[in-house]
């Protein structure tokens, strides 16, 4: 937890700003949900970006 709280000064950045937009959710979301036992967290995060585009 300790790490969460810490601003990390040498995290990489883009150099565009435009990087940074998020256009929905990562590969990785799948395995993330079932690892906290979330089954909507994927379905809910597409229907946002859905509503971003």
């Amino acid at each position: 937890f300790r790490r969460i709280a810490t601003l990390e000064l040498d995290a990489p950045v883009p150099a565009n700003v435009d990087d940074l937009r998020w256009v929905g959710p990562a590969d990785d979301l799948v395995e993330l949900a079932d690892e906290v036992d979330a089954p909507g967290l994927l379905e809910r995060a597409v229907a946002l970006a859905a509503t971003r585009r």
